[in-house]
């Protein structure tokens, strides 16, 4: 079980609007855009016009993010020195890939203008490997292997380092309860995450010595738009662990106010090998539970978290294998 408990609180002192609307290169509207600040957790789309609207934003230089499947996503700099702003963007199509979106050391930014290589996984990447462990779906990035005593009890291991070597935060913070030894679990639900940052090489010592093997940040979903509400769920049968996996989010955000809960439980029977035989003692459950709110406006941004991880773990061991006689769930 993993109690995780941020807060975060940044004075600001007056309140501005942001306005414009997004275009192509060759001067069409872009219908849902996304339009967010990173920083601020709170964001837009683009409606039927092209235009957007985002009030109740602190004074000072903030960063925003405009995205839109097929175009580069581009970061503007902005000085809401003003109360009203007003931005026109025009966005370029991307030939191959989209510039990924980075979180580093509390930097936004794109990875072309960040000197930090970092490799990023979504969770689209993770649905799409269609393995029950968490861990496993990291170890399509080269370099990222993984030491395993079942699918729900896996290590992360970055170039040939381990456990006390790896640093892993948890939305940028730290997450101190797995490293001891390799029969931790690494204590994160995947389901409320858009995406895994991946440090490797020298970079990561700016993290600090237990970072020398590497650093894994998982980041949190963003918030829903202003004024909308989103449902989702997510459910998956695995055929070798006769394992099913649901989760179920909903999350709104109001002109300041914004918030989500997602629930989760996973059960797994003992994984099934080629030749009809099964890992003794492989099964387990998983239940998990992620709330947060906050508020973004004109007096400040408020920012809270909390997680429930709970798993009943079998593990491969050679003491708990002797045991087992036939499988079960």
């Amino acid at each position: 079980m993993v109690f995780f408990l941020v807060f975060l609180l940044i004075k600001v002192n007056a309140q501005n609007s942001v306005e414009g609307i997004v275009y192509d290169e060759n001067g069409k509207i872009l219908v849902g855009a996304s339009v967010y600040f990173p920083e601020l957790n709170k964001g837009s789309t683009t409606d039927s016009k092209g235009s957007f609207f985002i009030g109740d934003l602190p004074k000072g230089k903030q960063k925003i993010q405009i995205s839109f499947i097929g175009y580069i996503t581009e970061f503007i700099s902005l000085d809401l020195s003003s109360q009203e702003n007003t931005i026109e963007v025009h966005m370029q199509q991307a030939v191959l890939k989209s510039q990924e979106v980075v979180v580093s050391g509390g930097y936004v930014s794109s990875q072309h203008e960040n000197a930090v290589k970092i490799d990023i996984l979504s969770i689209d990447d993770i649905i799409k490997s269609g393995t029950p462990n968490f861990m496993e779906a990291l170890t399509n990035v080269p370099g990222v292997d993984m030491i395993s005593k079942g699918p729900g009890v896996a290590k992360p291991v970055i170039r040939g380092l381990s456990m006390n070597d790896i640093l892993v935060l948890n939305n940028g913070v730290r997450i101190e309860n797995y490293q001891y030894s390799e029969n931790h679990p690494l204590g994160i639900d995947q389901t409320d995450i858009e995406r895994v940052e991946i440090i490797k090489g020298p970079a990561s010592l700016l993290y600090g010595s237990d970072a020398i093997g590497g650093v894994l940040n998982f980041i949190k979903e963003k918030p829903a738009s202003i004024g909308a509400t989103d449902i989702k769920y997510f459910g998956v049968f695995n055929s070798n662990t006769l394992g099913f996996d649901n989760n179920i989010s909903v999350k709104s955000s109001g002109k300041g106010l914004f918030a989500g809960i997602n629930i989760g439980h996973k059960t797994h029977n003992d994984y099934l090998q080629g030749g009809g035989e099964y890992v003794h003692n492989s099964k387990f459950n998983e239940k998990t539970l992620s709330l947060c709110s906050g508020f973004s406006g004109k007096k400040g941004v408020y920012r809270l978290y909390y997680d429930y991880f709970k798993q009943d773990l079998g593990m491969s061991v050679p003491p708990a294998i002797s045991l087992i006689s036939e499988r079960s769930r």
